[in-house]
């Protein structure tokens, strides 16, 4: 959504070790994710959807690359990509990060 892409915008600060938004980090060196000094933890493939979306965050990601970095033998990729999304969002949430949605 438009508010979340703007609060993205200025929140949004990376080095090439570390991406950062808000409280949330992500240590690519270290392939750990924080909100607020909590760990989160994540799946390999939890973590390379997130880092893709933490890249580009002024820019949509298709439903094809959330599909590929989701893609899974024992499910549906889209599926897959939707639980994904929901769990990182949950555990980030369980960790006092507020996240920006529709209304």
């Amino acid at each position: 959504t438009g508010e979340l892409a703007s609060a993205l915008r200025r929140f949004v600060h990376d080095t090439p070790e570390q991406l950062i938004v808000g409280d949330l980090v992500m240590d690519l060196a270290a392939h750990r994710v924080t909100v607020r000094g909590s760990d989160i933890n994540l799946s390999p493939r939890e973590f390379a959807l997130l880092r893709r979306l933490l890249e580009s965050p002024r820019h949509v990601v298709s439903l094809d690359e959330l599909e590929r970095l989701a893609a899974s033998d024992s499910a549906s990729s889209l599926t897959a990509a939707r639980v994904m999304v929901a769990r990182i969002v949950k555990r980030a949430c369980d960790r006092s990060l507020r996240i920006v949605g529709d209304q």
